[in-house]
């Protein structure tokens, strides 16, 4: 048993070597950049949840008290992940960003599970060095977010997670709706995502349901929705509604939702200018964009037309080369993206069109590109499987144009990704760095000048400190 163990695992690693080489590099680089920028310091929304930890040390916590709600937001997965935090490391916020990264890479498995087996099933020929040199460039994208400044985001990336995990399990029901696993798969993941960890991003899932079930119906030759696909659907709704009817979604603007539909559409120029910078926002972030590219609107919405053209084109290859047929997790994946800028759009109405490029938002939108590439790599690697080697010559010569537009489009996406990476990882870190050292020193020596910093109001946030100091935690914690 033993060797058989050693054997399998050698020849996992020989048969992702690059891929298991390329996770390192990512895990290594966002822990640099952690160690770098982090400090542990709680702000903003960070502060909120201690009155529930000082209930929790006096021995009166309920699972009323778990249940935070901030505006539209519903926090019990952050409120879980607080309480832990503190039970066992002391309120330590960098703990924070280590559950990014670990959500990360736990997203990146899991895609590049489904992404290879999706290849090598649908491959005649042996192409796993080019399978895997592809899905380093999607490897990119997924750890390409630094952890987020507001502390409630490490819900929402974990919701993304469990997105994932569903819309597997949803792929699976479309292809083979006679299987029961996949179902109650299906209905845990989605409820532990809605419920949990949602905090009213669920729009995406969705509308990334709903439009994946409109393209069985409509392209694909099995147009049948089995009960299992409606029941899950429909659940989701309930779920959904469950959840605006619990916390109605009309704190931010002062509109209900009907009232922000109608605004969303009385505003149509404006929403596909928000359309166009939240597909912008998948290689651009706020910080390049304001920094060093002077906020200019031109750049980001021709950024936004060509990723709207990438994938438009990723979507008529989806058809045509009948992916559908093995898989719908490239377009549950864009689709999902797509349905999340509507929903940043509706729920951030009076934010501007440029709202939607706010890093709170912007690993929502990653799974577009992620989508788009899965099925132009798979074009691109299929022109190549009917051939010898020795007509690869030839077969690059017949398709010239298409690898000129492709390779010129592909270079252009990763060219403003890496534009914007290498800004965030050369500059952001001090900048960060020195930006939450004010935070603590408002912490530390508070003044009623220094206390804004920490964008809380003031009484709640002395009430705050003075928890932290009494139970030391976070910077009053004892090393």
């Amino acid at each position: 048993m033993g060797i058989h163990s050693m054997k399998f695992f050698f020849n996992t690693v020989k048969n992702n070597f690059l891929v298991i080489c390329a996770f390192i590099f990512f895990i290594l680089l966002i822990i640099f950049y952690i160690n770098r920028s982090f400090v542990d310091v709680p702000f903003l929304d960070g502060l909120m949840p201690l009155p529930m930890i000082e209930k929790y040390f006096k021995g009166t916590l309920t699972l009323k008290d778990i249940n935070l709600r901030w505006e539209e937001h519903r926090l019990i997965g952050y409120s879980l992940i607080y309480l832990l935090n503190t039970i066992l490391f002391g309120l330590n916020m960098k703990v924070e960003a280590y559950i990014f990264l670990l959500t990360y890479f736990l997203i990146g498995v899991i895609i590049y599970i489904f992404y290879k087996r999706f290849f090598v099933n649908n491959l005649k020929k042996d192409f796993n060095v080019w399978i895997q040199i592809s899905y380093i460039s999607i490897l990119a994208i997924i750890f390409r977010h630094a952890p987020g400044q507001s502390s409630m985001t490490t819900q929402f990336v974990i919701g993304t997670l469990f997105f994932i995990i569903a819309a597997i399990f949803f792929d699976q029901m479309c292809l083979d709706s006679k299987k029961i696993r996949p179902f109650i798969g299906f209905l845990i993941s989605i409820f532990i995502y809605i419920l949990i960890f949602s905090g009213a991003y669920f729009g995406g899932a969705l509308f990334s349901l709903v439009a994946c079930l409109s393209f069985k119906s409509l392209v694909s030759k099995n147009k049948k929705i089995s009960v299992q696909l409606t029941v899950s659907v429909l659940l989701t709704v309930i779920l959904i509604g469950g959840y605006i009817y619990l916390t109605p979604v009309n704190s931010y603007d002062g509109n209900n939702l009907f009232g922000k539909i109608g605004i969303f559409l009385l505003k149509f120029g404006e929403t596909i200018k928000a359309f166009l910078a939240g597909l912008s926002a998948i290689t651009l972030d706020i910080h390049t964009i304001s920094e060093r590219l002077g906020n200019n609107e031109l750049i980001v919405l021709i950024n936004g037309v060509i990723l709207l053209i990438l994938g438009l084109y990723a979507i008529f290859k989806f058809i045509t080369l009948k992916i559908y047929k093995k898989t719908y997790l490239p377009l549950l994946m864009m689709m999902y993206s797509v349905g999340s800028i509507i929903t940043i759009r509706l729920g951030r109405l009076n934010g501007g069109w440029l709202q939607v490029v706010n890093d709170w938002y912007q690993f929502h939108l990653y799974f577009y590109l992620i989508g788009a590439l899965w099925i132009l790599y798979f074009d691109l690697i299929k022109r190549f499987d009917v051939a010898s080697p020795k007509s690869f010559k030839n077969i690059f010569w017949h398709n010239r144009w298409f690898m000129i537009m492709n390779t010129t489009g592909l270079l252009f996406i990763f060219l403003m990704q890496g534009f914007s990476s290498l800004f965030l990882l050369v500059k952001a870190p001090q900048a960060y760095h020195q930006w939450l050292n004010v935070r603590k020193e408002a912490i530390l020596f508070p003044t009623d000048q220094s206390l804004k910093s920490l964008f809380w109001p003031k009484e709640e946030s002395l009430k705050a400190i003075k928890i932290l100091k009494k139970y030391k935690l976070s910077i009053f914690r004892q090393k």
